[in-house]
């Protein structure tokens, strides 16, 4: 999950730069470039995941007229699948629901390792789940610099099988 600033901050930003454009424009000048700083570009390259950022379209007031952001992601809940299941298969929501409900705990069952044997979980057609001990290391705290001795723990994978990758690239 992508750390957001938090809506009353957010808001805050986005209205100080509109109020920056709008106090530019009737100066009579362009609207001003808003960079980042060269620190927060070189925390933005270290970043495991990508920031969408978006840009905003405004009219000469000021006036918000327009974003440009990348489309929000199609979220498929457990909740959602057992109303697709109930759909293809005649049954109650409640049925679907306790199969889907019983199929995802088969699987972190079987992962949890309660007997202490290496258990995986293979799905023909889906793909293989199985855990992998991570042993412990040395990271480092961002903000205070310290350096510190992670815990050693399990991970858990999963591999998409070829047919799955075909179906999800349509070929």
């Amino acid at each position: 999950m992508l750390p957001s600033l938090g809506t009353s901050r957010a808001v805050a930003a986005a209205s100080w730069q509109k109020a920056l454009v709008v106090a530019a424009r009737s100066a009579g000048g362009a609207a001003p470039s808003v960079a980042p700083s060269p620190q927060t570009q070189r925390r933005r390259q270290h970043l495991p995941f990508q920031i969408h950022r978006f840009s905003s379209s405004l009219s000469e007031d000021g006036d918000d007229i327009g974003r440009e952001i990348d489309p929000p992601a199609k979220v498929v809940t457990r909740a959602t699948l057992a109303e697709q299941i109930a759909e293809e298969h005649d049954m109650t929501a409640a049925k679907s629901r306790r199969i889907v409900d019983s199929v995802l705990d088969g699987i972190v069952e079987s992962l949890s390792g309660a007997g202490g044997e290496e258990t995986v979980v293979r799905l023909s057609s889906f793909g293989i789940f199985d855990r992998r001990l991570q042993a412990s290391r040395k990271v480092r705290n961002p903000r205070t610099g310290e350096v510190l001795t992670s815990v050693a723990k399990q991970r858990v994978r999963f591999r998409a099988s070829k047919g799955f990758k075909d179906a999800v690239n349509d070929i």
